[in-house]
């Protein structure tokens, strides 16, 4: 096979661990590999792997919101001249009128990472792409059925490969030597657990909510990580400072994927909480980057009680389920629980890991299937 593209619009690469993982694979199997992404704030991934190409394309910050997605299609299309022998990757619903265009809707495969709005109507010419694809690469069952019903796709998986993959990546090894997330800090109290929230400090994952409850609590800390700087004079990290002056850090730390294992160095307990904003939160479970993570580093967790989520951790015993995140009580009982039998707890975190989360074993169908293309 000569070249795969990879049509993602969104961009944001160096926080996709899915996508990383993804194109890694693709690169053993083909000539090469060339990734499409919008420019983002965030930092530039580099692969080692030199046949994987990536095209940073600019969208002016000028054009219309609802401009963006044909302006970066127009200028995709301009890139590519689609053979035989080569295939198309496109990630999510933005990337299927321009994969109609481009391939025709031959080799053609599907990465979902955000689900539309459940009873959303899309347009037929994303309905009929979404229906050639070779490939539907997703994270569990329930995401899938939400694309079945988008995308009018009931016989999906006899026309098409469905594989389950998590929102994980090829674990990385830094070959650096930095301070990890919790060392940053020189004055955390002695004898307390150290719980983190590694990834996201927003509303949508009850972040503010969680600061209050831990406020009263006095057997732990509570270290907020951002893949991104925290920005202390935004509004909402101001309400956060504000909620807990007792025992909450914000990480100062912003680390390459390549380095991500320094930021759960050191976390006894990590947390993982959504809100129901939509169908991507409430399906959340192995699409959750911060249970994969956790549980690859024997991390026991606490998450609040969301479908496919709480699920894992009870069915794994590898953590506590939280039914209201504002119970300070609920919170430190929690705690005290992993506590009492820690090593259970991590054993138990890794297990989830190597039965469900793991992407090396995950996505051995999907190196089976480019296999037979060859």
């Amino acid at each position: 096979m000569k070249t795969c593209y990879v049509y993602f619009y969104d961009g944001y690469i160096s926080v996709a661990p899915t996508i990383i993982g993804t194109a890694k694979i693709l690169s053993k199997y083909f000539e090469k590999v060339v990734i499409f992404a919008q420019k983002t704030h965030f930092k530039k991934y580099e692969f080692k792997e030199k046949n994987i190409e990536v095209k940073y394309i600019f969208n002016s910050f000028y054009w219309k919101k609802s401009d963006k997605p044909k302006n970066f299609a127009n200028k995709v299309k301009k890139m590519i001249t689609f053979t035989d022998d080569d295939w198309f990757l496109g990630i999510d619903d933005t990337s299927l009128e321009p994969a109609l265009e481009i391939t025709k809707g031959k080799n053609a495969m599907f990465l979902s990472l955000e689900i539309p709005p459940n009873g959303e109507k899309l347009p037929q010419n994303h309905i009929e792409m979404f229906n050639k694809m070779k490939v539907i690469l997703v994270q569990n069952d329930n995401r899938l059925e939400i694309l079945k019903q988008a995308y009018d796709a009931e016989n999906i998986k006899e026309n098409a490969q469905v594989i389950y993959i998590p929102n994980n990546s090829i674990p990385e090894k830094s070959e650096k030597k930095l301070v990890g997330v919790v060392e940053q800090f020189r004055d955390l109290p002695e004898g307390k657990t150290i719980c983190t929230s590694i990834g996201m400090v927003e509303d949508s994952t009850y972040s503010l909510e969680i600061a209050k409850a831990f406020s009263q609590i006095d057997n732990a800390v509570l270290i907020y990580h951002n893949r991104s700087k925290i920005h202390t004079g935004k509004p909402y990290i101001r309400e956060i400072i504000n909620n807990n002056r007792n025992n909450l850090y914000l990480s100062k730390c912003v680390y390459d994927f390549k380095d991500i294992e320094y930021a759960y160095k050191g976390v006894q307990i990590g947390i993982a909480c959504y809100k129901a904003v939509d169908e991507n939160y409430k399906l959340v479970g192995n699409a959750s980057g911060k249970l994969c993570f956790y549980s690859m580093y024997k991390i026991p967790v606490l998450v609040n009680r969301m479908p496919g989520l709480a699920d894992l951790v009870e069915k794994y015993n590898c953590g506590v389920v939280i039914d209201d995140v504002n119970n300070t009580q609920e919170w430190k009982s929690a705690i005290d629980k992993i506590n009492a039998d820690y090593e259970g707890y991590s054993a138990r975190a890794y297990e989830l890991f190597k039965q469900e989360l793991d992407f090396n074993e995950k996505i051995k169908p999907f190196e089976e299937f480019l296999e037979k293309q060859q």
